[in-house]
């Protein structure tokens, strides 16, 4: 999926939740392509929505989906290994498990991923050209402060580490949340406006 098209979907979602106009859509992809931006941070430059809106959004899988609440605890073993660490990162996939399902009179083991972004059509594309072993995938949303959270602690793979990762070795997802919450600093540390 290109960066277009991510942008285009963030800014559907900011239009369905209300905070941006259409008619705002293109002075926000032109200040973004012009000052290299993704699409979220043009809209918080041009201040037409504030950081703790987009934070908001970025934290909402986009649509109606299910968001699969990830801990780091529940991990099993045998699968955390099955994704190499630098997919996990740039597609914003990590495994959750395998589960049977009964299909036909017959039972299969299906792998449980987990996905910044279910609607990023390459994670399963790769998973199928990658995990050949395994027949059968289901993606649940994950959100990315706790897909964070589980790389640290399930993976050491610190968070200061990705910030200086180039936008191909990194989910787009992922790069703008991490973006947003160098900004902002601690969350603990941010006083609650109302």
């Amino acid at each position: 999926m290109s960066g277009g098209t991510q942008r285009k979907r963030i800014g559907e979602f900011m239009m369905e939740k209300g905070l941006i106009h259409k008619d705002w859509i293109g002075p926000i992809l032109e200040h973004a392509k012009a000052n290299g931006l993704r699409f979220g941070e043009a809209a918080v430059a041009l201040g037409y929505v504030t950081e703790k809106e987009l934070r908001q959004i970025l934290l909402q899988p986009f649509g109606n989906q299910k968001v699969f609440h990830l801990d780091p605890n529940f991990i099993p073993s045998v699968t955390a290994d099955l994704v190499p660490l630098d997919a996990m990162v740039r597609l914003g996939i990590i495994p959750l498990g395998f589960k049977n399902e009964f299909h036909w009179f017959r039972t299969r083991q299906r792998l449980n991923l987990g996905v910044l972004n279910e609607n990023r059509r390459e994670v399963l594309d790769w998973a199928g050209a990658n995990l050949r072993n395994v027949k059968a995938f289901k993606t649940f949303q994950v959100l990315p402060d706790e897909f964070l959270q589980t790389l640290e602690l399930c993976y050491g793979i610190e968070r200061s580490s990705l910030l200086d990762l180039g936008p191909e070795q990194i989910d787009v997802n992922l790069a703008l949340y991490l973006q947003l919450e160098r900004r902002k600093g601690p969350r603990s540390a941010q006083p609650e406006r109302k």
